[in-house]
């Protein structure tokens, strides 16, 4: 990376060989040994509201941002990465839960999960509906279907797609019933 988020310097302060002190002495060249790695750390983020009375009697409340309505919740960067796990790379939902307790002692339910899952769900019904229709509409589809496990029992993640857009949802059956149940 041509600007690293920090870098450390390791002088020499004294020769190997024969023990002359070198703190004084010009650098020839440095190397440089780049380490990328990943921090990871809960970041809480307080929110006050004020509270105040007008001499009118009204009782004023301060807005807070947007998305910020309980006293306690769970930012969009914790949604995003449980939806990631649970959605993307279908680690199952207790995994996920043990997964942000073990590594940022963050007890995040299954449920809480679920809700996340909801979430999104309802905020991509519109896309979903587009990308039927734009699927429906195409001259050439993919189709295929990967086995799964959902409580239990075999199920089946059907995916359909064209040259820009994929669609993929579970069912219980294989083949055209389970396409044709997803629309």
């Amino acid at each position: 990376m041509a600007e690293p988020d920090s870098v450390i310097c390791h002088p020499i302060v004294s020769c190997e060989s024969c023990g002359s002190n070198l703190e004084n002495i010009g650098c020839e060249h440095k190397t440089k040994h780049q380490v990328f790695d990943i921090e990871c750390t809960v970041a809480v983020t307080e929110h006050q509201a004020e509270h105040k009375r007008c001499g009118c009697g009204h009782l004023q409340s301060s807005k807070l941002p947007e998305g910020v309505s309980a006293p306690c919740q769970y930012g969009p960067s914790v949604k995003a990465m449980a939806l990631e796990l649970t959605q993307v790379q279908f680690v199952p939902l207790k995994r996920a839960a043990e997964f942000f307790a073990g590594k940022f002692n963050l007890p995040l339910s299954q449920a809480s999960i679920l809700k996340f899952t909801q979430e999104i769900y309802e905020k991509l019904k519109n896309w979903e509906n587009k990308t039927k229709q734009d699927l429906i509409g195409s001259e050439l589809l993919y189709a295929d279907e990967t086995g799964i496990n959902i409580n239990a029992k075999n199920a089946w993640i059907h995916s359909v797609s064209n040259e820009t857009t994929v669609l993929m949802a579970p069912h219980f059956k294989r083949g055209n019933e389970g396409i044709d149940s997803i629309g």
